[in-house]
This record gives C-alpha cells, sequence and structure tokens, in this order.
C-alpha cells in the first residue's frame, strides 16, 4: 500500500470533543417530595439538608428522605437557604423568617425554641445563608450582612458583604451565579442560571445538557465529605461524582459515525485505541485520530489493534491481518493454514513475538515464522476468545469449551486446564501476584493458585454471572466486567473468598451463614447508580492506561474510570478485609419496645416481660446508593456477628443482665467502619427471682416472732 498509516497518524488529527458527564437524579419518582430545589447544607454527621420551593427541608441519608415542616419542626415549605454553624445547630431561611434546628447525635432532631426567639427578632429579609468562622453563620441580605452566633444568640454586623462568588462575576458576562461551593482538590463550582461552571487552575468547564447535565436552571451546589458534587435545580437534585466517570458516545467525545467498539488497548506512548467496527480511533493527549479504509485498512471492521512501539503495529480486522513495520504495510489473509480473517484477540510475548487468537486457532509469530495451536495441538477449541501471559511466560488461552495452557518451554503442545474443562470462557486475566482469572460465559469467575480453586459468582457479590473482561488498576483493584455491571474487588478483600468454613476470631463461634454477606460487601459495584451510561459492558473492551485511568466500553459508550486508592487493611474480620477510620459512622435513630417508641438513648433499662426490642440505625453516605449494609452484635450474649440491609436490629428473649450493642457499616466500596456500641443494655430481673424476694419471708417470720415474744412477755405477769 502506498499511504502508510504511520504518515496518517501524523496528518489526520482531530480534537476530541467534549465528553459527557454522567449524573444521578433524585426528584419526586425516587422520594424527594419536591423537585424544585433551592437549598443545600451537609452537617458535621454527614448527613444531607435539602430546602424546596414548596416542599419544606428534607434530610437525606442516602436512603430515605425525611420532611421537616410546619407540623412536626414548625418550618414553613418556602425554603430559601440553609446552613450549620459546623456544629450542632441548623439555620434555614424562608419568606416568612428564619427557623433553626437542634441537631442531635441520634439524630432525633428537633426545633430550638430558644434559638428560633432569638431568630424571630431579626427583622429583614435573608437572601442567603453561609456556614462563617468560629462556629457562627453569616446572613446575607439585601442591606449588607450579618453575623448570627448561636451560642450568644446575638447579631453583629458585617464589615462588609462577602460571598463565595466574590470577584467571579465579572468572568462571567450574562451568567447569574447563585451558589458555589469547594471540593477535596480545592476547585470551585458554581451553580448558575445556564448551566454547572468548574473553576480551577487548568481553566473553566461550563457543564450543561450538551454534556451531562439535565438541567441548566440551578439553584445551589454542594461537594459532599465523600467527593460528590449535588446540584439543586427547578428540576429536580442531581448527584455528580467529577473524575470517576467521564463518558464518550459519538458526537460527544467520539467522532460522529463511531461504530460498534471491539477492543480498547494502551500503545506504549499513553494512547488508547479503540477498534471499532467502522475503523480505528487512537486518543491522545485529548487529540483523536481515525484510520479507515481509505486510510489504508483493508476492512473497517477493526476487531483489535496491537502497537508494538512507534514503528510497529498490527490491526486485526474482517479482511485479515494488516502490519506495519517501519512505515511498510502489508495485509494478510491467512498464515499457516490459518484464515486471518476472524481474529479475536492479539498479545505481544515475553518471548519476543507476539500471539494471534482466531476462530479458527491460536498463532505465534516472531521473525516472520509461526507456530499454529488448535484442537490438533491440545487445545480444548480451536475457537479462541481470550489469550493472557503470566510473568514466567506461560500462555493461558480462553477458548469456547474451556482453558488451555501454553508452558513458557515448549510450542509444540498445549495443555487442557482440566478444572474448566467444557466451560465456556469469555475473559482471561493475569494479576500482579502472578494469578491466572477465568471469566465464563455464565459462571461467574474463577482463579487458580497453590492448587486451591477460587469461584466468585453473583451469589458472592458479582454483578453478574456472566464475565466480559477483567482488569486491574494501580492500586491492585480487581474489575469484572459483567452482563449486568463492573463489579470491583480490592486486593485486600481476595482473602474473604478463600475462606470456606472460617470463625471471625478463632475462639468465637462459626459464621459461615455470615460469610456471603462479608463476601458481598467485600465488592464495590460500580452500575448505572455510579456513573455508567450502561450496565452491559463489551468483551475484551477493557485497558489500563499510563496515567493509572480505566477505559472499558458499555452498549452506550465508552467509560473513562478513576480509580479510588483503596484504604489500608485492617484487623476485624478474617484475613483480608479492610477497614478504614470512617468519615461517617452509624448512628443510633429510634428504639422501640414493642409498639411503643422511646426516648433514643445511650442507655436502656428493661424488665424481664419485654419480650422485642427494635433499633433503627442509619449510616449517610452516598457513593454507592442502596449498597449500605449492617452488622451488629450483642455483646454480653453471644459473639456472632449478623446482617441487616436497612439498619433495622430486631432482639428478642434477652435474659437479665447488661449488654452492649454493637454496629458496624459498609457505604459498598469494600471497607467497613470501625466498631460502635451504640447502645447500652440493662434487663431487670424478676422481684420473685432476686436474693432479696427469698429474704423478706425469714425477715416476716423474724419480726412476727419478735413482737409475738414481747407480747407474750408482757403478758405474764397479769395471768
Amino acid at each position: 500500500m502506498r499511504t502508510t498509516l504511520l504518515l496518517i497518524l501524523v496528518l489526520l488529527p482531530a480534537a476530541a470533543t467534549s465528553q459527557n458527564h454522567v449524573f444521578t437524579r433524585y426528584g419526586i419518582s425516587n422520594g424527594l417530595p419536591d423537585n424544585s430545589v433551592t437549598a443545600l447544607t451537609q452537617d458535621k454527621r454527614g448527613f444531607l439538608w435539602i430546602g424546596t420551593e414548596r416542599g419544606g427541608l428534607y434530610r437525606f441519608d442516602g436512603r430515605s428522605f425525611i420532611r421537616y415542616g410546619r407540623s412536626n419542626a414548625g418550618i414553613p415549605s418556602d425554603i430559601r437557604s440553609v446552613a450549620t454553624n459546623g456544629d450542632d445547630v441548623l439555620i434555614a431561611a424562608s419568606a416568612s423568617g428564619m427557623y433553626s434546628l437542634r441537631l442531635d447525635s441520634n439524630c432525633t432532631d428537633r426545633l430550638d425554641s430558644g434559638l428560633n426567639r432569638a431568630l424571630s427578632r431579626f427583622g429583614r429579609p435573608v437572601r442567603r445563608l453561609l456556614r462563617d468562622a468560629n462556629a457562627t453563620v453569616r446572613l446575607i441580605t439585601d442591606d449588607g450582612a450579618m453575623i448570627f452566633d448561636p451560642a450568644k444568640r446575638s447579631f453583629t454586623p458585617a464589615v462588609t458583604e462577602w460571598t463565595p462568588e466574590a470577584g467571579l462575576l465579572g468572568r462571567h458576562p450574562g451568567y447569574q451565579i447563585r451558589g458555589s461551593a469547594v471540593d477535596g482538590k480545592k476547585r470551585r463550582w458554581l451553580a448558575t442560571n445556564r448551566g454547572l461552571i468548574l473553576s480551577e487552575n487548568a481553566g473553566e468547564t461550563i457543564i450543561g445538557k450538551a454534556n451531562g447535565l439535565p438541567c441548566e436552571d440551578l439553584r445551589c451546589v454542594l461537594c459532599d465529605a465523600e467527593g460528590n458534587v449535588w446540584c439543586g435545580t427547578s428540576d429536580g437534585l442531581f448527584r455528580y461524582t467529577p473524575d470517576r466517570c467521564m463518558i464518550y458516545v459519538p458526537g460527544a467525545g467520539l467522532p460522529k459515525g463511531t461504530g460498534v467498539l471491539r477492543s480498547i488497548t494502551t500503545a506504549p506512548d499513553g494512547a488508547i485505541w479503540f477498534a471499532t467496527s467502522k475503523g480505528a480511533i487512537r486518543l491522545k493527549d485529548r487529540w483523536m485520530t481515525t484510520v479507515k479504509r481509505g486510510d489504508g485498512l483493508p476492512s473497517e471492521d477493526v476487531r483489535c489493534v496491537l502497537v508494538r512501539g512507534p514503528e510497529q503495529m498490527l490491526f486485526g480486522t474482517a479482511a485479515g491481518l494488516t502490519l506495519i513495520d517501519q512505515g511498510q504495510s502489508r495485509t494478510m489473509v491467512s498464515a499457516g493454514g490459518i484464515d486471518l480473517t476472524g481474529i479475536t484477540c492479539m498479545l505481544e510475548s515475553r518471548r519476543g513475538g507476539f500471539w494471534i487468537g482466531t476462530v479458527n486457532g491460536l498463532i505465534y509469530w516472531e521473525s516472520n515464522q509461526h507456530h499454529v495451536f488448535t484442537t490438533a495441538q491440545g487445545l480444548p477449541s480451536s475457537h479462541i476468545r481470550a489469550i493472557a501471559e503470566d510473568a514466567h511466560g506461560d500462555l493461558w488461552i480462553g477458548t469456547e469449551n474451556g482453558v488451555g495452557t501454553i508452558p513458557r518451554m515448549t510450542l509444540d503442545r498445549a495443555r487442557v486446564l482440566v478444572a474448566l474443562a467444557g466451560v465456556p470462557i469469555l475473559s482471561v486475566f493475569v494479576d500482579h501476584s502472578n494469578r491466572p482469572w477465568f471469566g465464563t460465559e455464565g459462571d461467574g469467575v474463577y482463579s487458580f493458585q497453590d492448587g486451591a480453586v477460587l469461584r466468585i459468582t453473583h451469589d458472592d457479590g458479582l454483578m453478574g454471572n456472566a464475565v466480559m473482561f477483567i482488569a486491574e488498576d494501580a492500586h491492585h483493584t480487581l474489575y469484572f466486567g459483567t452482563n449486568a455491571g463492573v463489579t470491583g474487588l480490592p486486593d485486600g478483600n481476595i482473602g474473604l473468598f478463600q475462606l470456606m468454613d472460617s470463625t471471625l476470631y478463632p475462639y468465637r463461634q462459626p459464621v459461615s451463614s455470615l460469610l456471603p454477606f462479608l463476601r458481598a460487601a467485600g465488592t464495590h459495584p460500580i452500575s448505572i447508580a455510579q456513573g455508567l451510561p450502561s450496565n452491559e459492558v463489551l468483551p475484551q473492551a477493557v485497558t489500563l492506561g499510563r496515567d493509572g485511568v480505566l477505559w472499558f466500553a458499555t452498549s452506550a459508550g465508552i467509560v473513562e474510570y478513576t480509580p479510588m486508592p483503596p484504604s489500608p487493611p485492617g484487623a476485624w474480620t478474617p484475613d483480608g478485609a479492610s477497614r478504614v477510620s470512617p468519615v461517617h459512622t452509624v448512628f443510633l435513630h429510634r428504639i422501640q419496645l414493642g409498639e411503643r417508641e422511646m426516648s433514643v438513648k445511650k442507655t436502656l433499662t428493661l424488665d424481664s416481660e419485654d419480650r422485642v426490642l427494635s433499633v433503627q440505625c442509619l449510616f449517610p453516605s452516598y457513593r454507592n446508593p442502596g449498597h449500605v449494609r449492617f452488622l451488629y452484635q450483642v455483646e454480653g450474649m453471644e459473639y456472632t456477628w449478623h446482617e441487616s440491609g436497612d439498619g433495622r436490629i430486631l432482639l428478642t428473649g434477652l435474659r437479665p443482665g447488661s449488654y452492649t450493642l454493637l454496629v458496624r457499616a459498609t457505604a459498598g466500596e469494600g471497607i467497613w467502619t470501625a466498631e460502635r456500641g451504640v447502645l447500652a443494655i440493662t434487663v431487670s430481673l424478676p422481684i420473685h427471682h432476686t436474693d432479696w424476694f427469698w429474704l423478706l419471708p425469714v425477715f416476716a417470720a423474724f419480726i412476727a416472732g419478735y413482737f409475738i415474744r414481747r407480747f407474750v412477755g408482757s403478758a405474764s405477769p397479769h395471768r
């Protein structure tokens, strides 16, 4: 071919269009009674407070919304702004004045009548509330600014009217800046009437309908403690996790007309290559290059790309294999009797050559020499679906009928992995510890190490049993792309899946019934709820970029996923579990004795006749909605942990004695909070079981005998 693809890559660059940002909506359809959100803040416990235009004030813990209205808190429906003093006071402003709630550690937040009387003396309309220094709240009014001190219940004029947006208005002519927030990376997020603006050192980015934000009429913005950005709009509340999922679709991140994605790979120079049904795409430094039939490919249906260096590239297409070497290109349709029009995968080998998997067999190519492997050479099937090479140079081959392996010392014969004989394989991967993993068509994922077989399925927390791809990030967290989403498994939590009959502690009761729960909690999901455009991922379409970012494809677009660093391992559950000092903690919210509501305290005394005790715990978290889980134990009665999916704990049959209710929680990242004793329980003995009760008859007999003797003695002289 006269036109080399190397020349094409130099002469045909095109700027990548802006990518999509994924926002999760909360509105009337999923629990928030009013779509018109006007105010947002987060208290020190982690709960979100949401003010609405017509529905009043709500507290949100990631699961449910609790309303604070006229009937239960004296707060009107029209909320303009809301703020905390950073401690235990929350103030909400409306058209009719300001109102205060006292934030309790047991989450039974209540009206503070003393503070409300002080606030009622402030007779001016308040446009906005801001948390100020020294546990005070700044009030922005039409006449200036005031500082309210809840401790002293006093108002002090501020020297100047100050808002976080001061100095930014001039840089955004035509925009109404309605609020701002700063995230953990010191970036400022601006809520405007035309969308969300991200302001950072590298410049400013406007996020609107064109790249993912469904509603551009923003009223307020908040950055929470978990790294999420919340946008209050006229059409609901939206959650966005920046730097986590960036979506590329045709016309927004990818060129228009991009076909079905076949595979993704990383080149030595850090470029990302996408093989599609309508050509190959190269992405480097946000610049894209497309390579199609007119640019030298024999077919635009590109199955896979392998870049071995700046001078050598291979394109597997529906019309054969195109090899570019030192600027010269040639296309081959067969090699060693194997048809190259059905290439499925390619891999650079530690041996010096490269492997080519096809629907008709496997080829090892080096220095224009090739070795062919089919069922005749020992493979379980000639239809190759995935290949991976371990640190020793042994090759693992996934086929439609099982797994084959070619030892590093030979190129003449393959072996069959008996443990997976007949199992259709979709993906193969070797992790950093040189352990091979095999994703199956519907049987979960398998791994083999030191003669032990490890299997993980949907029952253990895998999103789906059809494992399309397997990858590993720079933090050694494994990712299993399935037909129902992606599952992340931190390296430290693999030990949970290796325990078949274990205990939380050697001297405590077996917890085999709890292990499935622990395993499920040891993984974390990546699905539509976390920002994916679709839960269905594509086979083999995954790669790890040199910057530590994972790239994988779903049926609705390509995802650029930034992994979160795992936390250091802890020593609570069996070897391999992880925990950290929590950003949030578990809160005791409600206590019921039978059908009777009890006041929430840290200690509780029961009679022996009290049979049923119900406790509700809360754990505010928003990163993985719906995946918060709890473990609890009653210390003093048993040493076994029990699971609770919703934080409701039911205790029955407590015998007289002293107990402590211990609770842990996880937000679905495989990390558990520290153990916390939320309630001390004392069950008193029945009166007839106490020692002093049985002394009463003896004491009564003694007293009676004493008085009888005195009576008899005093009566004797008169006889």
